[in-house]
C-alpha cells in the first residue's frame, strides 16, 4: 500500500514593504508603534472597506513599517494587532484615484490573563465556535494564525528543511527502517496547502479505500475557515503552564476528520503547539497514534514559523475476515534548519 502525506506550507512569518502601488491605485503607508514610539514589528495590518470587509493584509517590517492598497477609490479603515497587544483602528481615511496616504497606529500591549479552569464533572454540549471564557484564547491564538496565513502569501523567506522517514512497530514503537534527507536549495513554499474547500468536502484522509491514501495536515488558513470553525465544537484545557484550545468535529461530521488542541502559554498567550488526531476512519486508530504535531515559533521580529512538524500514518494490513487493521506506523518528521531572506 502506497501512503502519502500533505503537510501544510510552512508558515514562514517574516515580512518586508509591499511592492511600490502601480500607477492610479490607492495606498496606505506608515508604522505600527507602542505608545512611547518603539516600533511593533510583525504585527498584521488590515485595509477594510466602509462595510468593514478585509481587502489587504501584510505584516510590519522590523521597524514596524507597512504599506497596503486599496481595490479602488472608497473610504477605508486600517486595523492592527499583534499577540499580546490590544487592536488599534484608524479613523475613515477616504482615498481618491491613485491617492496614497500615510497613517501611524499605536498598539498597547496587553496582559492577557488566562484563568485556571474550573473541571466538572458534566460533559459540556457542543460549542460551535469558540466562546465563553474560550473567546478570549482563540482571540490570541487567532491573531498568531492570522499573521501565519499573511505572511504565508507574501513568501519573503526561504527555508532548508530536514525530512525524516521511518517505520516503526504498533505498540514498542521500535524504529525498524529509517531515511533522512536535507533540501539542497532554499524555497519559499516547501510543501503543498490543501484548500480549504477540499478538506470540507473531501475530509482529511482521501483513498482510505483503496490501495492509496493522502493525509492531509491543518494549516494556518485552515484553523481560521469558517468550513472548519462550523463544524468543529470548541473548549478550554489545562495542562502544566499551558492553557490549549480543544477542537472536535461536530456529530454529523461522517468524513475523515481532526480533533486535537492548540496549546498556548498561559502567562504570554503565545501560540505553542498543535496537536490533532484522525478521526472517523474506516479502521480503529490504536491509541490514537494516528495524526501529528507542530511546533510554533516566533522569530525575533514577530514573524512566526512552524519549525518542527510531525504525522503519524498506518501501514495497513488484511485480516483472515477480509477486514483491514493497522499494524505498524510510518512517521514523517520535517523542520527547518536555517531560513535567508528571500532573493526577489
Amino acid at each position: 500500500m502506497r501512503i502519502r502525506t500533505v503537510l501544510p506550507r510552512l508558515a514562514a512569518l517574516a515580512v518586508a514593504l509591499l511592492a511600490a502601488a502601480p500607477a492610479g491605485a490607492q495606498s496606505v503607508r506608515g508604522h505600527v508603534v507602542e505608545p512611547a514610539g518603539e516600533p511593533v514589528a510583525g504585527a498584521v495590518v488590515m485595509l477594510l472597506d466602509e462595510h468593514g470587509r478585509r481587502v489587504a493584509a501584510t505584516l510590519t517590517d522590523a521597524q514596524g513599517g507597512f504599506a497596503v492598497r486599496g481595490g479602488g477609490p472608497g473610504t477605508y479603515s486600517l486595523r492592527a494587532e499583534r499577540v499580546g497587544y490590544a487592536h488599534a483602528v484608524s479613523p475613515a481615511l477616504p482615498l481618491a484615484q491613485g491617492e496614497a496616504v500615510e497613517q501611524r497606529l499605536v498598539l498597547e500591549p496587553r496582559q492577557v490573563t488566562l484563568e485556571p479552569l474550573l473541571v466538572t464533572g458534566t460533559q459540556r454540549e457542543c460549542t460551535i465556535r469558540p466562546q465563553a471564557e474560550a473567546a478570549i484564547a482563540w482571540e490570541e491564538l487567532r491573531k498568531a494564525l492570522d499573521a501565519a496565513a499573511v505572511a504565508d502569501q507574501a513568501r519573503r523567506h526561504a527555508f532548508r528543511t530536514r525530512l525524516l522517514r521511518r517505520d516503526r512497530t504498533l505498540y514498542s514503537r521500535r524504529t525498524y527502517n529509517q531515511q533522512e534527507w536535507t533540501s539542497p536549495d532554499f524555497t519559499s513554499e516547501p510543501f503543498h496547502a490543501t484548500p480549504v474547500h477540499r478538506l470540507a468536502q473531501h475530509g482529511y484522509v482521501e483513498g482510505a479505500a483503496g490501495d492509496s491514501m493522502v493525509f492531509h495536515a491543518p494549516d494556518a488558513n485552515t484553523l481560521l475557515s469558517d468550513a472548519f470553525l462550523d463544524h468543529h465544537c470548541f473548549r478550554l484545557r489545562e495542562r502544566r503552564g499551558s492553557v490549549g484550545l480543544e477542537f472536535a468535529p461536530t456529530a454529523d461530521r461522517t468524513l475523515p476528520d481532526v480533533r486535537g488542541i492548540l496549546w498556548m502559554d498561559r502567562r504570554t498567550a503565545r501560540l505553542r503547539r498543535l496537536e490533532y488526531t484522525y478521526v472517523n476512519l474506516p479502521w480503529a486508530n490504536p491509541d490514537d497514534l494516528l495524526g501529528g504535531e507542530l511546533n510554533f515559533e516566533q522569530l525575533p521580529d514577530g514573524a512566526w514559523i512552524v519549525r518542527r512538524w510531525l504525522v503519524r500514518m498506518p501501514r495497513l494490513r488484511a485480516a483472515e475476515d477480509g477486514t483491514t487493521y493497522v499494524a505498524g506506523i510510518v512517521e514523517q518528521v520535517g523542520e527547518i534548519v536555517s531560513i535567508q531572506p528571500r532573493e526577489n
